[in-house]
């Protein structure tokens, strides 16, 4: 069986957000990138509103700092501010929305969606896919 890599790649779903009318489009991490977030995700999949608002703002700053890289033309560009920001300064409740879509497109990004269990926690066995009966 031919696999074109090409084309998968081309088929994933990279974190975007689109914030006063301008689209950011982040990165996929790697899955030795990804997993010291997992846990975080899957603490404000778990609590939502539960977690403090200091939680989820580091979450936000660690996360984008990695998904979204900042170029230097970017950071020499004072008007423009870093996704990171612009996610900070919206509601808690449409942070935390932003932060659980991430969650998702990364887990999609990964092929762990199928590992996905009902009550969002992450099983990386092996075979992630159903048992048949």
């Amino acid at each position: 069986m031919a696999v074109d890599v090409d084309l998968y790649l081309e088929s994933l779903e990279p974190p975007t957000i689109t914030i006063g009318g301008k689209t950011h489009k982040g990165r996929l991490l790697s899955l030795e990138e990804w997993l010291p977030f997992e846990g975080q995700f899957q603490t404000i999949a778990e609590q939502g509103g539960n977690l403090s608002l200091d939680t989820i703002r580091k979450l936000v700053m660690d996360y984008c700092a990695v998904a979204f890289p900042i170029s230097i033309w970017q950071a020499l560009n004072f008007r423009r501010k870093p996704v990171s920001l612009q996610i900070l300064a919206l509601p808690p409740v449409a942070m935390i929305k932003v932060m659980r879509d991430f969650f998702e497109s990364q887990a999609r990004g990964l092929d762990v969606h199928r590992a996905l269990e009902d009550d969002g926690s992450l099983d990386l066995s092996e075979d992630p896919s159903p048992q048949s009966s």
